[in-house]
């Protein structure tokens, strides 16, 4: 190599064409390296290589199970699909919408129940406070444990009505010893006060007799009842 150097360039020193020499051969080294990386296989050309050899089997059964997997996939959502078909004509007869307006027309039904169920705790929230002015003692989680209560409150009654309907007979008792008490009471005031004021000349002789009224063991149930109802309404009651 070095004397066909020296032939093809005789002008050249004696140590000028050892350099020029190794510089070709660098160069030529440097010219082969792209084309030595161009030639080596690719991931996926070896991949593609192993497929369709060493593991072509293993490779295909894989495949194979991945396709079955998702076919019995696609078989069961199918056949959930007909299985609501006659749910899905059902609701949409339902709502009178097509089956395609269907998720829309429930949403809005959704949103509907829940606006009305908000309606309702508003609604108990307020007969309870109201139940509760009226009666302090009253407990509603402890009257939905009386049935009769319970009973009478789903029928639709509203809660104080169904709280005086349960519990008739205390309230009425109450009621009664309530307004014979007050009766009571004003009739002794009433008592001192006239025993205070100074009788006129010949008033009390001449006075016609007043009628007496009636006390409260000498009155009829009936009447005794309807003193309670009065006394409920807040009516003055003067005996």
């Amino acid at each position: 190599m070095l004397e066909r150097m020296q032939f093809l360039h005789p002008h050249l020193e004696d140590g000028a064409a050892p350099a020029l020499m190794a510089g070709a051969m660098s160069q030529a080294q440097e010219n082969a390296a792209p084309q030595e990386a161009d030639s080596a296989p690719s991931a996926q050309e070896r991949f593609d290589e192993l497929i369709r050899g060493e593991f072509k089997d293993a490779y295909q059964a894989k495949m194979q199970a991945a396709l079955d997997r998702r076919f019995k996939q696609a078989r069961a959502t199918e056949e959930r699909m007909k299985a609501l078909e006659p749910v899905a004509k059902a609701l949409s007869e339902h709502y009178g919408v097509s089956e395609s307006e269907l998720p829309r027309a429930m949403e809005r039904a959704a949103a509907q129940r829940a606006a009305r169920a908000g309606q309702r705790r508003a609604d108990v929230a307020r007969q309870m406070e109201e139940t509760k002015g009226a009666y302090p003692q009253f407990d509603l989680a402890a009257e939905m444990r009386n049935p009769r209560f319970a009973a009478i409150a789903r029928a639709g009654v509203d809660i104080k009505t169904a709280y005086e309907i349960a519990h008739k007979d205390e309230l009425l008792s109450s009621a009664m010893a309530y307004a014979a008490q007050r009766a009571a009471k004003e009739t002794a005031e009433n008592i001192r006060a006239r025993a205070g004021r100074p009788v006129e000349n010949g008033a009390q002789a001449q006075a016609p007799a007043q009628p007496r009224e009636k006390t409260v063991s000498e009155m009829t149930r009936e009447e005794r009842e309807d003193l309670a109802r009065r006394a409920m309404r807040g009516e003055r009651i003067v005996l």
